[in-house]
């Protein structure tokens, strides 16, 4: 049930920060903020279940924990000190699940309210890669036999004749 507040009335400083703890906790979006050491200082219950740990594991933890010390070093350290310096930073990251592979589109926003802090936000958009995936391969292939359609057969048609002028000396027509 919906209740509304008399017009006029405000929450309370208390009364409306615990709301904000209620909305970053029950998004179903994953959410966390990380300290300028890489440590875990916020994760949602959508964040933990991305990973596969508890809050207890994760709040306090290093990042490396959670995504290992090559991928921190590889990657994520640079987004993370972009971020730091005061830049929006967006990204794709693969994380393997323990049934199947997630991936993410994670956004790195700097914490304003304190310095050396990242909000971060992702979304799993591995459905979406994988219709994206799909809508490619039927360009080129018949979605009920997988064969090669008539549109993959031009472009290859395009590409030797292509490759056959270059061969000639780019001249006449083969």
């Amino acid at each position: 049930a919906v209740r509304h507040r008399a017009p006029g009335l405000r929450m309370t400083d208390a009364a409306l920060s615990a709301r904000y703890g209620d909305i970053v906790e029950q998004s179903p979006e994953p959410i966390t903020m990380i300290s300028e050491d890489y440590v875990y200082e916020i994760a949602n219950e959508s964040y933990c279940l991305v990973l596969g740990g508890t809050r207890e594991e994760i709040v306090g933890a290093h990042v490396s924990k959670a995504w290992g010390q090559k991928h921190l070093d590889a990657t994520l350290r640079a987004h993370l000190d972009r971020c730091f310096a005061g830049e929006r930073v967006q990204c794709q990251e693969k994380l393997a699940a323990e049934l199947r592979e997630l991936i993410l589109h994670v956004s790195f926003h700097p914490y304003r309210d304190r310095d050396g802090a990242a909000l971060v936000f992702a979304t799993d958009v591995t459905q979406i890669r994988h219709l994206e995936t799909q809508l490619q391969e039927y360009q080129f292939k018949d979605p009920t036999t997988g064969l090669f359609n008539r549109r993959s057969l031009n472009v290859v048609l395009r590409a030797e004749l292509e490759k056959a002028k270059r061969a000639m000396g780019g001249g006449a027509e083969p």
